[in-house]
């Protein structure tokens, strides 16, 4: 009969982890559970460990701590010279973690390897002694289960694009129409387009009052649609998703009624864009903040419920940021074949200076106001002087080009100026400058 003879691990720390969350499935999760000194009392279960779950990018390398439940420890169960025995913990170790985060992570990392060079998920059983970690022994882990579907819990969420665009705690309003807007023009057109989203995934999680936007799903529509997702995060501000759930793109067929689809859409914008701009402007003059405020509740009401089909009738949202991502896919396929690696240096090099986009206009209008203001002594001292109040501007001013320049502007560019503008219930630029300030 064969005699196995292993050394004895004077453990600090043992326990068991499984490469996938063995209750959900989950190939992205390691979960992990440990106690001080020896494995035993685990194993027979005379001792609850501390449990943690750690998220792990696709490549194995571990992300973050997901989860870390810490038990009531009040002894341990070690090795010594003569034999095994139980020792008490003192009392302030008790409710300490069992494993640090370096722990966790080197835990982690090779339950992926291990599982990797298996080729199955696995069960492992390992230590820790005063040196180095110890795999005592690995087992296929059998039962797995089907993973649940992905959930908002297992998404990564940025407020990148929001962060630049919306008030630091928008209005209960604000939001309320954020989340509808997202559904209605932006997930609509992907769901048109042939995209796949799960039913239990949104776009937009409101945390503590702030808007935060769903980056594993946007990366998961624009990998359906055989775009590059690092340009689609790129476009957004943010970095991409650390864990990327599989996608199945689209096959040849949809892909080309996608394509044809998200065509004619920007092609839609672009004949259509500057008259619906215009009307929207002129719409936003009409709607001052005194002329709102007084209206009664049965006067607001009606216009509010034909607001609400007049501005979806001219919805272009979805077809101006399409068309720069899909613009962005193109020019990252052809421009690296006819510039080298330097394209984007050079490509945004071109692009400076040209007032094209109403955002570019603005700082070009900006410029244009400062030379002005430069030119006429009146003008600047009052913009350089520390008590210097925009709301006095015009009236001390008055003949000056630089007063009738930045009217205009002001008229122009309210909805643009900062971001307190897109809150629907904050005071527009124009109608109170000094706000601004």
């Amino acid at each position: 009969m064969a005699v196995l003879i292993q050394p004895m691990v004077t453990a600090q720390t043992a326990g068991v982890m499984y490469s996938i969350h063995p209750v959900t499935g989950r190939r992205n999760q390691v979960m992990i559970n440990a106690i001080p000194g020896l494995a035993a009392p685990l194993a027979d279960g005379t001792i609850t460990p501390d449990q943690y779950v750690v998220d792990v990018a696709s490549d194995g390398e571990p992300i973050r701590i997901r989860t870390r439940v810490l038990a009531e420890k009040s002894q341990r169960f070690s090795v010594s010279h003569e034999g095994l025995r139980t020792d008490l913990l003192e009392k302030w170790t008790q409710h300490r973690s069992s494993l640090t985060d370096s722990q966790l992570f080197s835990l982690a990392r090779t339950a992926k390897q291990v599982e990797q060079a298996l080729r199955r998920p696995m069960d492992i059983e390992w230590a820790f002694d005063s040196q180095q970690l110890w795999l005592v022994q690995a087992r296929p882990v059998t039962n797995v289960r089907t993973p649940y579907a992905l959930t908002n819990d297992d998404c990564e969420w940025s407020r990148t694009n929001f962060k630049e665009t919306l008030p630091e705690l928008p209005s209960p309003l604000s939001l309320s129409f954020l989340e509808q807007f997202m559904d209605r023009y932006i997930l609509a057109h992907y769901r048109r387009l042939g995209c796949r989203i799960p039913d239990s995934l949104t776009s937009v999680r409101i945390l503590s009052g702030r808007p935060y936007l769903n980056v594993t799903l946007f990366h998961m529509l624009v990998a359906q649609l055989g775009g590059d997702p690092s340009m689609n995060a790129e476009q957004m501000g943010g970095q991409s998703p650390q864990t990327v759930p599989s996608v199945m793109p689209l096959n040849g067929s949809a892909l080309a009624r996608a394509g044809w689809l998200m065509w004619a859409e920007m092609r839609r914008v672009e004949r259509v864009g500057p008259r619906l701009f215009q009307e929207m402007k002129e719409l936003a003059a009409t709607y001052t903040r005194d002329r709102v405020l007084s209206l009664a509740v049965d006067e607001l009401v009606p216009q509010l419920n034909a607001l609400g089909p007049w501005l979806q009738g001219r919805e272009v949202t979805f077809g101006i940021a399409g068309g720069v991502g899909q613009c962005l896919t193109i020019f990252s396929r052809i421009l690296p074949r006819w510039l080298g690696p330097d394209w984007r240096e050079l490509l945004n090099a071109a692009l400076q200076g040209q007032g094209t986009v109403i955002s570019a206009q603005q700082i070009l209008r900006l410029a244009e106001l400062t030379d002005i203001a430069r030119e006429e002594p009146k003008a600047r001292a009052f913009l350089t002087a520390e008590d210097g109040r925009l709301r006095h501007f015009a009236q001390h001013l008055q003949t000056q080009s630089s007063s009738a320049f930045f009217t205009d502007y002001l008229q122009d560019y309210w909805y643009t100026w900062c971001r307190r503008t897109r809150n629907v219930m904050s005071p527009r630029l124009a109608e109170n400058p000094e706000k601004r300030y």
